[in-house]
């Protein structure tokens, strides 16, 4: 399983690797490398990750390294978010790895990493562990708070020498979701960015930047629709709605996700149960929750296959309102399609179920 795991942890880091033509660079590459892998843009520079939505003031921060102008950052946001060379930047950061097995490139690699062995989190100081072992593990290698005792020392290192391991790691971003301490299994193997493209006349390169994605624009024109480009959700105009909405009344589709009479009948009555199922599946889930072991809670809580989660899944909703209020988005979904499977004499959107979604609602 090892020798597996190992190879496909190869492979990924294989697939990061440009084998095509090299593009030609732009002014966003002077800043930034593109890490294809992880779907981050990484200042060359400061040697750190930077989210698309921080790139302006990440390049025009006066306390910074960069100091440009606002229309310098501004155009190479515009070559982030519109080129090919650099669509797998997103501002939704991906699930960053707890681990890997080469360093990741233009990040800076620290020796003194210290991997909790409880739940494998890593920080790079005593302080910091032995806060993380109190609060997340109610553990002290002393057994107590306080100032330990001198017969208590001894005993106190050992425990922990024995709940930290020394590794080497490296950091993404330095604050927010994906800030956390990456384990570098094998730090000999660290491999150097590329060196930037040579410094351009900044005019010219400008002009030819935003030549290029105004081109780009136009040629993405065919493809948006009317309420797209001013679509006020960001949301919607990513998952490219407004297109399958236009046209729609908007009272026909708030009644079609409306909850059924409890005695309704026919088809309405099919979609009364379907929403009442849906509020017991929940009741059995916490239920469920509150009664299992406290491992099997952690697995169920896992989102990384590396990482063990610290705090086990809980049953946070206690009462019967708070249940009904998480569940209700799930039950308006599970509504619009109830009432748009059967025969009806509204304009609703037009989409389709696959053949394993279409097993699963005649099941239902």
């Amino acid at each position: 399983m090892a020798h597996i795991q190992r190879i496909y942890s190869i492979v990924q880091y294989i697939s990061t690797f440009n084998i095509s033509e090299p593009a030609e660079p732009t002014i966003a590459d002077q800043y930034f490398i593109c890490n294809r892998q992880w779907g981050v843009a990484i200042c060359r520079q400061c040697e750190r990750g930077v989210r698309p939505r921080e790139i302006v003031r990440h390049l025009t921060n006066i306390k910074g390294k960069h100091r440009i102008s606002k229309r310098v950052a501004e155009q190479v946001l515009d070559i982030i978010r519109q080129t090919d060379e650099w669509n797998s930047i997103e501002d939704e950061t991906r699930s960053l790895p707890a681990a890997v097995d080469r360093p990741i490139p233009a990040l800076p690699i620290y020796q003194d990493g210290l991997q909790c062995q409880f739940c494998r989190q890593i920080y790079r100081s005593r302080e910091s562990l032995r806060v993380h072992w109190s609060k997340e593990h109610r553990f002290s290698a002393y057994g107590h708070g306080g100032k330990p005792r001198p017969s208590e020392i001894a005993a106190g290192k050992q425990k922990q020498e024995e709940g930290a391991k020394s590794v080497v790691c490296q950091q993404v971003f330095p604050r927010g979701l994906g800030s956390h301490y990456i384990h570098v299994r094998y730090p000999g193997a660290a491999c150097q960015p590329e060196a930037p493209p040579p410094q351009a006349t900044q005019v010219a390169e400008a002009v030819d930047q935003l030549r290029e994605v105004f081109t780009r624009k136009i040629q993405l024109e065919a493809e948006i629709r009317p309420g797209d480009i001013d679509e006020a959700n960001p949301w919607l105009d990513r998952t490219g709605w407004a297109a399958y909405l236009r046209g729609r009344k908007s009272k026909e589709l708030r009644i079609c996700i409306e909850s059924p009479k409890e005695d309704a009948e026919g088809d309405e009555g099919t979609a009364r149960v379907i929403w009442d199922a849906m509020l017991g599946v929940a009741r059995k889930s916490q239920s469920i929750t509150q009664r299992t072991g406290h491992l099997l809670r952690i697995e169920a809580a896992r989102t990384d296959i590396e990482k063990i989660p610290s705090k086990p899944l809980q049953a946070y909703m206690k009462a019967d309102e708070e249940l009904e209020r998480h569940v209700d988005p799930w039950r308006r979904i599970l509504m619009f399609f109830a009432r748009t499977q059967v025969r009806h004499d509204w304009n609703s959107p037009v989409y389709r179920f696959s053949k394993r979604q279409r097993k699963a609602w005649d099941a239902l």
